[in-house]
């Protein structure tokens, strides 16, 4: 299909592609493929309940409803047969079955909520979106997460962060195959107003550019105030996902659509919202390579540790590491202590903290490490050298856990 911008979002794919190398999905998907573990090889059990207990859109039971989410499929490109059920839930929502039987129908189900709420043409953009997550391919990787971590709350606090900053990008990308389904954005607007709502506000008229101009405002909250969009969890902020569509809808130029994504890229990326939040990965990064680098080698755990702690605070500590390498060590230590303090002096324990953690991080006390350790408490901090050795002495007793290694021979 040629469309005037692509639906697929590069940011998506390029997360994607990460995570499917973290997840060692190469070797992975062949073994899934292999052994078909997460398929389901017979769903006939499965879609005879769905007939019994919910209702099929049909061309006989619901003509012009079927027509319509029919010609939705049609205009989208999808080649697969697609057949829209309805269950009786007060849930607003919308999803699709994807561990199906393979040639068989794909399974869109929608909540009688959902359906008592929208308008036909603002179901067609629900059903739309559906088969965007379909055409876009999200579903394979999310089935190697399912394989790789079932509970994804096992998972190191990172992975989960970049799972759910992919979830909501992949929720933006699905939207435009949602607009390119109706192709008006009044409908798409409506929807998510009526999302934002939970009111079916039948026979009142929405002003569109008034809604899309107050959201404008509400998007502060997240590119700068004290709101993150992660705390919709897998899917973003509607303020965002608006003002996402409304920028593939209107944008003149590739150019000004990618500089509007960015920014709400970066709104979706946002871990902290407090200002020590976001100077505190450049104070872990030069106060790791300070220390770690001390004895004039940094190890792969001294490292690791570095960029877990960073993660805590940026979705992108590989980043923030490696800018920090590049530059005046020293300097983006001085500059981050004072900032730090200056704006939060109860800080100051938690800063010795990290410093003295991260001589341990490596199962192993040098004292070159040591000693700068101890430097940067007393110098930069303001501690005692008695008072930064007795911290340490602490420090050692509560997490140090000796390598054994050296008597295993």
């Amino acid at each position: 299909m040629n469309y005037r911008f692509s639906p697929l979002l590069k940011q998506e794919a390029m997360m994607a592609q990460k995570l499917h190398e973290a997840l060692e999905g190469d070797i992975l998907d062949q073994i899934m493929d292999m052994t078909g573990i997460m398929d389901n090889p017979d769903d006939t059990s499965m879609r005879n309940e769905m007939e019994v207990k919910r209702l099929r859109v049909q061309p006989d039971i619901m003509p012009r409803l079927y027509g319509l989410l029919e010609n939705v499929r049609l205009r989208l490109g999808f080649k697969s047969e697609v057949q829209v059920f309805i269950t009786n839930s007060k849930e607003v929502n919308a999803c699709t079955y994807f561990s199906t039987t393979a040639g068989r129908p794909l399974i869109v189900n929608l909540n009688s909520a959902l359906v008592e709420m929208m308008s036909e043409e603002e179901l067609c953009f629900v059903v739309g979106h559906e088969l965007g997550h379909q055409i876009a391919g999200n579903f394979k990787l999310e089935k190697l997460i399912r394989f790789v971590y079932p509970d994804l709350s096992m998972a190191p606090l990172l992975f989960q962060l970049k799972v759910l900053m992919w979830r909501q990008l992949c929720e933006l990308e699905a939207d435009r195959f949602g607009y390119l389904a109706v192709g008006d954005l009044n409908v798409c607007v409506s929807a998510f107003f009526k999302f934002h709502t939970g009111l079916n506000l039948e026979g009142i008229r929405i002003n569109t550019d008034a809604f899309i101009e107050h959201n404008k405002q509400l998007l502060a909250h997240y590119t700068e105030g004290e709101f993150l969009s992660f705390e919709s969890f897998d899917h973003p902020a509607d303020s965002i996902r608006v003002e996402a569509l409304s920028a593939f809808a209107n944008a003149q130029t590739e150019e000004e659509l990618e500089n509007i994504m960015c920014r709400l890229i970066y709104a979706i990326s946002r871990v902290s919202t407090n200002k020590v939040g976001e100077i505190m990965p450049y104070f872990i990064a030069s106060a790791g390579l300070l220390i770690a680098n001390a004895d004039g080698n940094i190890s792969k755990e001294e490292q690791e540790f570095i960029l877990q702690k960073i993660s805590e605070f940026d979705l992108f500590p590989q980043s923030v590491l490696e800018e920090v390498a590049e530059g005046n060590v020293g300097e983006f230590f001085g500059k981050s202590v004072e900032k730090i303090l200056s704006l939060d002096p109860d800080m100051k324990p938690a800063l010795m903290e990290f410093i003295l953690d991260q001589v341990m991080s490596d199962n192993k006390l040098g004292a070159d490490e040591v000693n700068m350790a101890i430097k940067l408490c007393v110098e930069a901090l303001g501690y005692t050298a008695e008072e930064a050795m007795a911290a340490f002495a602490m420090r050692v007793r509560a997490v140090f856990r000796p390598s054994f290694g050296a008597i295993c021979n």
